[in-house]
């Protein structure tokens, strides 16, 4: 048996294989193409100082493969949005469901499917985000161009099963002067203790325009069976703010870049 070092995170499935099948036409694939090469060429840490730090053993994803996933974003029924909440986007293995109250149809916000060839800022540049960028197998863009929400709209990624992994990008995007706030949840059903031997990997790609403001809220409560990748890449317009709060409280392995 082949012992793994500290740093090691082996996915037989990291291959271009894989990412042809998470391209279907083709579209995007060579965004992914540079990504994979990005994540087998860079170190897991690239800050030798914090490389004593890194434990990636909790981990056993290797078989894990994403699977594709539809695109399309699917109505959720009004019963799903929560108390408060001007519009819910849910993300699973199921794919992209979403619910837009009244509000937030009368401010224009709008949830789509991300492009297929999206950029990721950073891609090739760390192999976290490089792991998202070639991988994912779900995305959604959810855009705001102009106006104030003053409920908050709820992002809740439910982690997939064992074996499985669900890799996600949620770009995010303010149009000048707009103002929006967020509650991101992320969790999943309960399983028994033990290595992780499912993956959940995210990305939160916000783009603020000039005095654009965002409040963005997220936790984190993962049974201890999942491994949780978080990648966050922000753009900033002129005098843009942002505020954020994180909590990570469940999960086996916890990584964010």
């Amino acid at each position: 048996m082949t012992r793994r070092a500290l740093a090691d995170l082996p996915l037989e499935w990291a291959t271009s294989d894989t990412i042809a099948r998470l391209s279907p036409g083709g579209e995007g694939l060579p965004e992914r193409a540079a990504a994979l090469a990005a994540f087998h060429a860079l170190p897991t840490e690239s800050n030798l100082l914090f490389t004593g730090y890194v434990d990636l053993r909790a981990a056993g994803v290797e078989r894990a493969a994403p699977a594709v996933l539809p695109q399309e974003i699917r109505v959720l029924p009004a019963t799903a949005l929560p108390d408060g909440a001007a519009a819910l986007v849910e993300i699973s293995s199921a794919g992209i469901g979403a619910y837009l109250g009244a509000a937030a149809t009368a401010a224009g916000l709008s949830i789509a499917p991300l492009g297929a060839a999206a950029p990721m800022p950073g891609a090739t540049e760390d192999r976290t985000a490089a792991l998202v960028a070639a991988l994912w197998n779900v995305g959604v863009s959810i855009t705001l161009r102009s106006g104030r929400l003053s409920a908050p709209i709820v992002i809740r990624v439910v982690a997939p099963e064992a074996g499985s992994s669900l890799i996600a990008r949620i770009a995010v995007e303010l149009g000048e002067g707009a103002e929006a706030s967020i509650v991101e949840e992320i969790d999943g059903s309960a399983a028994a203790p033990g290595i992780a031997t499912s993956l959940l990997a995210t990305s939160s790609e916000i783009v603020l325009g000039a005095r654009a403001s965002l409040a963005l809220s997220s936790i984190q409560d993962l049974p201890e069976d999942r491994a949780y990748v978080t990648v966050r890449r922000h753009t900033f317009g002129e005098k843009a703010q942002l505020q954020l709060a994180v909590a990570q409280i469940g999960a086996r392995l916890v990584r964010g870049r």
